[in-house]
């Protein structure tokens, strides 16, 4: 980035002179800079400076503390180069070695805002010379001696006086997501249950209306189906409630697994744009799982046993048709469908990836490409993932 197309040389003698003698040209490094350690990073970004004078050219330079994080022997390597270049540097620091370096230095003073002058008005502070505030003790009150405010299990709480608990609430029993399964399974096949009983009496009724029999005889059926109406609305509900309960927990489970996996191990070389796209829809996947298989193939195939069973005590040969129905619409077509889905999501996944990962490198050297004109360079990589 400090100049496209400089030679090799160049860009170790860049390296050399900005400390950074034993950082090899091949080293492996991630998108997000992992691997390097702050103090690499910032002799890095030297050397891009120090490249761009070399081949780009230029005039000026803008530095923000570059040694912070280096030692004292690099810092002094870092200012004695800096004093060679032949160029305008400016810098913005607090190290004393790069100040007693400087041809000028011009001191700043922290400007002075409202909430400082209330400060000190109120006698709680008082200015200094150079604007900063020199804050005294603050007054107490009978609120400071109350103790702190109770929290719930596993949210963050502070312990040991100070810091976050980390700790998350210990992960639901075996026992408490079979409860959970069982609870929406059975409220799905009351649901699927309710709504074929339902048309079905329905239908029994209007027909059997048409014959004009006596009111006497159809008033078990208009309460079956003022039951059979209601019921249904009251389990969908149940249904819509437990299924998702249980989606949000398997969910939960996905990412804890998924963490748990990717904690410790190396990130350098890995795609993070496509590592994090694939690890919140594929979390999220866990929940829809639940939601939209699970259940509704359950409440269907034990519905379908129930109309099938039914059908076979009353009339045997439509038993057997919606019986083949059934394992042609529940069993052939989603194998089928799964099939064809599978090989299509193995053609696109990688290019998701791709642009994931294009997308992500762009939004963190954003600012990066800017200041160096490579703003269309950036752009290539996404376009092309496209």
């Amino acid at each position: 980035l400090g100049a496209p197309g400089a030679p090799l040389t160049r860009v170790r003698a860049a390296l050399d002179r900005a400390g950074a003698p034993d950082i090899a040209l091949d080293r492996r490094v991630a998108a997000d800079s992992s691997g390097l350690s702050a103090g690499e990073q910032r002799r890095i970004a030297l050397a891009r400076a120090l490249l761009a004078l070399d081949c780009g050219g230029a005039e000026l330079l803008l530095l923000d503390e570059p040694t912070a994080g280096l030692d004292a022997d690099t810092e002094a390597t870092v200012i004695s180069e800096l004093r060679r270049l032949g160029v305008t540097v400016l810098v913005v620091s607090h190290r004393p070695a790069v100040l007693a370096a400087a041809d000028r230095v011009v001191e700043l003073p922290r400007p002075v805002s409202a909430s400082s002058d209330q400060v000190a008005s109120s006698g709680f502070g008082r200015l200094s010379p150079l604007g900063s505030v020199k804050t005294s003790t603050p007054r107490t009150s009978a609120l400071d001696d109350l103790p702190p405010p109770h929290h719930a299990r596993g949210t963050d709480t502070p312990r040991n006086g100070g810091g976050r608990d980390t700790v998350p609430a210990p992960r639901p029993s075996p026992g408490s997501t079979t409860k959970a399964t069982v609870a929406a399974a059975a409220a799905a096949l009351g649901t699927g249950a309710a709504a074929v009983a339902l048309m079905a009496t329905s239908a029994w009724l209007i027909a059997r209306a048409a014959e004009q029999p006596p009111v006497l005889h159809l008033l078990v059926a208009v309460t079956a189906v003022r039951f059979f109406g209601l019921s249904r609305g009251v389990l969908r509900y149940l249904d819509r409630l437990a299924a998702h309960r249980l989606g949000l927990r398997h969910q939960a489970r996905a990412r804890l697994d998924s963490y748990a996996a990717l904690a410790g191990q190396p990130m350098v070389g890995r795609r993070l744009g496509d590592l994090v796209a694939r690890l919140v829809l594929d979390t999220e996947a866990a929940q829809d799982r639940v939601v939209r298989v699970r259940m509704p193939v359950l409440t269907a195939f034990g519905v379908g046993a129930l109309a099938v069973t039914g059908f076979a005590l009353l009339v045997p040969a439509a038993a057997v048709v919606l019986a083949g129905y059934l394992l042609l619409a529940g069993v052939v077509v989603p194998r089928l469908a799964g099939h064809v889905s599978a090989r299509l999501d193995a053609r696109i996944a990688p290019l998701g990836g791709e642009l994931a990962e294009a997308v992500l490198r762009l939004h963190r050297h954003a600012v990066l490409l800017h200041l160096t004109g490579q703003e269309a360079r950036g752009l290539d990589p996404a376009r092309t993932a496209a």
